[in-house]
């Protein structure tokens, strides 16, 4: 049975809220945001289920590869063209 990880379950709750507003603010390219809401909510219903022992070995290693993909392209891609700026509305 793995350990408890709070940390690990917390942080996927987190990422999966991040990763939404970032698709729903389009500050980010959409296939990006949707890879991170995605990864984010492999990792909500994954860890409870490595917690109570139902996976086991490799495959609880294997799902943190999209979640990595996604950081280091959401990483690249902050520094190397930032987020999309609200547009300003022109005072009448």
């Amino acid at each position: 049975m793995g350990a408890w990880n709070p940390g690990a379950i917390l942080f996927a709750v987190g990422s999966a809220l991040f990763s939404w507003l970032l698709l729903r603010g389009r500050m980010i390219p959409v296939p990006l945001a949707w890879l991170g809401v995605i990864a984010s909510i492999l990792l909500v219903i994954i860890l409870p289920l490595q917690l109570a022992g139902l996976i086991e070995g490799l495959a609880t290693q294997l799902i943190w590869l999209p979640m990595l993909v996604f950081e280091l392209g959401f990483a690249m891609w902050l520094i190397v063209k930032g987020v999309a700026a609200p547009l300003r509305r022109q005072s009448e």
